[in-house]
């Protein structure tokens, strides 16, 4: 069994932290929490996350910038925001910076559960594709 996925959630709601959080954990997942954009880019640079929870509005450093500068360093995360401003606008600046996915607060915690697994296998899909051919297997 390989090493088990971490996620790190970032939002300024600890009460929604809280909760996701114990859920990711009692699911069998390594999640954390944090509650401004500058200590979740703190935490990618200086730890390996598999799945990034981004709330669109942060203090200290807001979630797109946060968004934009983690795709600009190349941190192999999925990264799935997380928004109460489900606009066209919003989706189309969120997809556009590399967001992974997005889902609009409040949400359906056993629904997000469940697309865990999908994300991660997504990203590992687009990983393996964008690997130069060696030739070798």
């Amino acid at each position: 069994m390989g090493d088990p996925v971490r996620i790190l959630v970032a939002d300024d709601e600890q009460n929604l932290c809280r909760i996701l959080v114990a859920r990711l954990t009692r699911d069998g997942y390594l999640a954390e929490a944090v509650h401004d954009g500058v200590q979740a880019l703190d935490r990618i640079r200086r730890n390996s996350f598999d799945l990034l929870f981004l709330d669109l509005r942060m203090p200290a450093l807001p979630g797109l910038d946060l968004l934009r500068r983690v795709r600009e360093e190349h941190h192999p995360v999925v990264i799935v925001v997380m928004t109460a401003y489900d606009t066209p606008e919003t989706v189309h600046a969120v997809l556009a910076s590399g967001a992974d996915a997005y889902i609009t607060k409040p949400f359906d915690l056993d629904a997000v559960a469940e697309s865990i697994p999908e994300w991660l296998s997504q990203r590992r899909t687009a990983s393996r594709a964008a690997l130069p051919d060696t030739g070798e297997e």
